[in-house]
């Protein structure tokens, strides 16, 4: 049954997960998707639908998820008119789109890194794995420099980065969130990674928008790091900004509300452009690229 599914421990865990970024959570849920509809062979059509609307409303941020469960729906209508099965299909589609999207954050990172000069005080915030690919691939290229980034609270991501590029022997200056802005002023760029990019901004972690603010004010430039796969046209009742468990802002009794907003909308202006794994895009062709990408009807609600 398809409530076994959702029920089972790694289901649960994946869902709970609020560590890692869009696109390790992603590749998990093509993981454990496409297991399910292999197992659930001739009956995973008429459950598929269901089961993509329940998925996406997990992480309802990340572009790339809800991109995902496009493409299953889109091979199971084909396997459904050409009159075969849809398990097999959409199982090896779901593989594809996880490997696809491994190659393109890698490929972002890899220009990301033509940004980051010798010398260069790197300005990032959170944990974005395209971000991190970038700074490695610097790295590699034998480039010195170093990375200002603040502690990411309250999951403190930015923080565990801190630790893995200290790690790997590249500098790091971590600060209180509160501070970063004050120091960005040192930077000489600031990369962000983007959890989706829509028509209209794109969303990332609650304090990019006020960074990107005095990135602007400050005069230093600002890039968003973020393949194709998380460019959308979102549906309504898709794409959203969900709210996490105040226990991990603090733990308090009424009367005292904590609320934890995670992430937030930032417009396309704050940017002076998208490096993705093929092109350069400036602000209005990011928006043209999401709106190419629309989702599947089905995800709807």
């Amino acid at each position: 049954m398809v409530s076994d599914f959702f029920d089972s421990p790694t289901v649960k865990a994946w869902r709970a997960d609020r560590i890692h970024g869009a696109g390790v959570l992603t590749r998990d849920a093509a993981a454990l998707l496409s297991a399910e509809v292999e197992r659930l062979g001739e009956g995973a059509g008429a459950a598929l639908p269901g089961m993509c609307q329940e998925i996406g409303r997990a992480h309802p941020a990340f572009g790339a998820l809800w991109r995902l469960l496009d493409r299953a729906l889109r091979v199971a209508d084909t396997a459904a008119s050409e009159g075969r099965s849809t398990g097999k299909p959409v199982a090896e589609s779901l593989r594809a789109f996880a490997a696809d999207l491994d190659e393109s954050e890698t490929q972002a990172g890899r220009k990301g890194a033509e940004l980051i000069e010798e010398g260069a005080l790197v300005a990032t915030y959170s944990r974005s794995g395209t971000v991190e690919r970038a700074i490695r691939e610097a790295a590699a290229r034998g480039k010195r420099f170093r990375v200002l980034l603040s502690e990411a609270r309250p999951e403190r991501e930015g923080a565990m980065l801190a630790a893995e590029m200290g790690s790997l022997g590249i500098p790091c200056v971590l600060t209180a969130d509160a501070s970063l802005a004050m120091l960005l002023s040192r930077a000489s760029v600031l990369l962000l990674g983007a959890d989706a990019v829509t028509p209209r901004g794109f969303l990332n972690k609650s304090g990019s928008y006020p960074l990107l603010l005095a990135a602007r004010e400050l005069n230093v430039p600002a890039y968003v790091l973020a393949a194709r796969a998380k460019f959308l046209d979102p549906q309504p009742g898709t794409l959203g900004l969900p709210l996490h468990p105040g226990e991990s802002v603090a733990e308090m009794a009424p009367p005292v509300e904590v609320v934890n907003a995670p992430f937030e909308e930032v417009p396309h202006s704050l940017v002076r452009g998208y490096v993705t794994e093929s092109v350069f895009l400036n602000a209005g062709e990011a928006a043209d690229a999401a709106r190419m990408a629309e989702l599947h009807p089905a995800l709807a609600r």
